[in-house]
This record gives structure tokens, sequence and C-alpha cells, in this order.
């Protein structure tokens, strides 16, 4: 619409930032939570001036190099050594991003390289991301806190240093939540400069896949059968992406190959078309797997060989269509409960009302819908020993024959 109000013809050339506004854009990222007044740190404040002058006017750029100083402690001579990089010399905005990277403690650098593995325009769920992070290991525990309270702040970090975009969305209680994005620009650098160990294929666009053993994450988006079985020799893969929009009836036959070889897999994410009803019983293979979502399918169950994988945290499952209510006690594995080390599960609230012996899973953190029933395996004492929830959601408390024990 806009091409045509302007006319091809005519060229609308964006110009940058004057300096002065890219300055003051910079020391606001630069400076920001410093107590004391910019004005004070007058040999910083040249530095400063000196960066903006390689930043190419880009208000991007003066964000994130002011994210980037901001995280080294008013030190001078550190602010000289971006200076004087090599990236701030080279003219590209690319190269100036990449600074923003390098600079990244290792345990951060961890976690924003694994964010390439989605899509461009993905909106990122902060505590689903931080759930992704625990079962990988990128997490190093603190005393005091939870797992997910510490991949939080890592989140914060990289929020303030600008590399994700935060913005509001109304959820369907009309409450205000946060989404987070990366812009087009970091996505695409970022993509490239963790190449070596995210590994991200599009479309097909490469016809002969050749990848690095160096390859720990590996996302594919609408890729033909014949490329996803190449993944069967990626046998030391850590994560597994698939996010298909197309109908693709050779998953199932795919995935069970996949699942045969790929064992060292400890996060699993697969999100499609409607034709995935069923998840192959080699799943039971993945012994490693920390981590499973399955989203956009019409699953009518999920197999036994589920409850092996005792390392499994995070199971989440949704769908467009999943079997009637009815049909619930059928679609969860019985023993399903044997999972103890099970942090998080996200089903539709009738699916989890139906676990038998829910207290059994004692590192569970949120469970937002018990179902009481004066039924054994059903009744309030199956809260009793479950020390970590923060969450919880009572139905039926008011059945006086449901109180009693297990």
């Amino acid at each position: 619409m806009f091409a045509k109000v302007i006319k091809k013809k005519e060229i609308v050339k964006l110009e940058g930032l004057e300096e002065d506004e890219c300055l003051q854009l910079l020391n606001s990222h630069a400076f920001a939570g410093v107590e004391n007044h910019p004005d004070d740190h007058e040999s910083l404040r040249v530095i400063a001036r000196d960066i903006v002058k390689k930043l190419l006017r880009s208000p991007l750029a003066a964000k994130v190099i002011g994210g980037v100083l901001n995280s080294l402690d008013l030190d001078a001579r550190r602010w000289t050594e971006v200076l004087e990089s090599n990236l701030l010399s080279q003219n590209s905005i690319h190269s100036i991003l990449r600074l923003s990277y390098i600079v990244l403690p290792n345990h951060l650098r961890n976690c924003f390289a694994f964010c390439c593995m989605f899509p461009e325009d993905h909106k990122f769920d902060k505590d689903d991301l931080v759930r992704m992070w625990i079962a990988l290991g990128f997490i190093q525990p603190s005393q005091g806190m939870t797992m997910e309270d510490i991949g939080g702040s890592y989140f914060d970090v990289l929020v303030k240093k600008v590399l994700f975009d935060q913005f509001e969305v109304e959820d369907e209680d009309l409450e205000v939540t946060y989404n987070y994005k990366m812009l087009d620009l970091i996505h695409e650098s970022a993509s490239k400069f963790f190449a070596q160990v995210c590994y991200k294929l599009v479309d097909d666009e490469v016809s002969s896949l050749k990848i690095s053993g160096t390859i720990r994450h590996f996302s594919i988006l609408n890729a033909k059968p014949d490329i996803l079985r190449k993944i069967e020799k990626l046998k030391h893969l850590h994560s597994l992406f698939l996010f298909s929009e197309d109908s693709n009836q050779d998953l199932f036959k795919t995935l069970t190959e996949i699942f045969k070889a790929s064992r060292c897999l400890r996060l699993l994410y697969i999100c499609g078309s409607e034709d995935l009803k069923i998840i192959s019983e080699e799943i039971g293979n993945l012994i490693h797997l920390r981590y499973l979502k399955i989203h956009g399918y019409n699953l009518t169950m999920l197999l036994r060989s589920l409850s092996n994988l005792y390392h499994l945290q995070y199971i989440i499952c949704g769908w467009t269509r999943g079997p009637s209510q009815r049909r619930v006690n059928y679609f969860l594995p019985s023993d399903i409960n044997n999972l103890s080390n099970l942090r998080y599960v996200e089903f539709p609230k009738y699916y989890i009302s139906s676990i038998y012996g829910i207290g059994k899973l004692k590192t569970l953190s949120e469970l937002y819908l018990f179902d009481l029933r004066d039924v054994r395996g059903y009744r309030i004492g199956e809260l009793k020993n479950m020390n970590d929830l923060c969450k919880l959601g009572i139905n039926c408390l008011e059945n006086e024959g449901c109180r009693g024990g297990s």
C-alpha cells in the first residue's frame, strides 16, 4: 500500500540519527541504572562520543552497544576496548551486532544462541523459553533461587541489552502479559554468528545437507521427507525443532527413525499441521529427553513408552482438536506418574485431572486443576508431599468425601 502511494519511481531513503541524538540514545542504555548522572563520568562520556562515530548513525547499534557498555561496570579500560575493537571499524551493522554477542558471558551466550532456532518473527514466551534453557543445562544453580527464577533473570538481562523487543499482549482473561521478539536484523546476524552450534534450515534452502559435527541444536521449517531423513545421521543433537506449515503424511515414519538414531536429544519441539495423530513408541529411546512440546497436531494418545523417560521435566501438548473429553482416560499413559522429575505439564485442564496418583510427581511447580474425587489416587492427600507447587487450582473442594487420605 505504501509503495502505491509514493509510486515506484520515488525512493524513500531513511536517514540515520544525528550524532548527538545517537549519543543520547547510547548513553540512555550505557548508564541505565547508574545512580550518578552521566555528566559525572567525564572520561566515559568522551569514549562514548568516539564510539558513536563508528555506529553508522544506527539507532539499533546505539541501543545494543549501549547495552554492552552498561555491563562493563563503568570501567574506562573496558569501554576503550570496545572503542578499539576491529568489529566497530568495519562499517557494518552486522559486525557491530557481533560484538554484542562476543562480550556476552558464556551462560548468556548459550541461552541467546539457542534462540536463533526459532523462525523470524517468532513470539517468545519468557517462561517457556526458560524451561528449555533448564532442560538443556544452560542455567547455573544459585542457592536460594529456583532454576526458573535464575533463568528469568538471564532473560531480563538479554532484554536489557536490547537483544529482544518487549511488547504487551492481552490473554483470554484480558490480563496484560508480555511477549518478546528478536528484531529481524539481530535474528539474521545472530543466526550466522552461531551457525556452528545452532543450524536452521528453511524450506529446503540447502539441497545437499552437510552439517558440521559441532551442531548441537537443529531447526527445520517446512523440510521435505528426504531432508528430514538425513537428521538420522546427526546422532549428537541436543535439541531438535520441527516446524511444519504444510501437510506431511510421512512425519510419523520419519520421527520413528529419528527417535532410533538421535538418542542424545534433551529437547524435542514439534509444531505444525494436523497429520500427526500419534507419537511413535520409539520415543522411549530418548532416555535423555528433558523437554517435549507437541503443538498444532490432533494427537489421539501418548503411548506408554513415554513413561520410560525418567529425566523428562516438561511436557507441553497443544492442538486444534484433541480427543473428546470422554476419552481423556485413554490419552495419557496410566503410569505417567512414574515421571518423578516432571516440573511442569501443560494439557487441557481435564487431562491433568485424569492423572492417577499425581502426588508421586513431587517436583511439579504448577497444578492448574486438581479435580478432587472420593476415589483412591484423587483425594486431597495426594498434595501433602508436593512441596514445590507455586500455583494450585482445586475443583470440588466442597466434597467432604474427597478430603481424606490418598
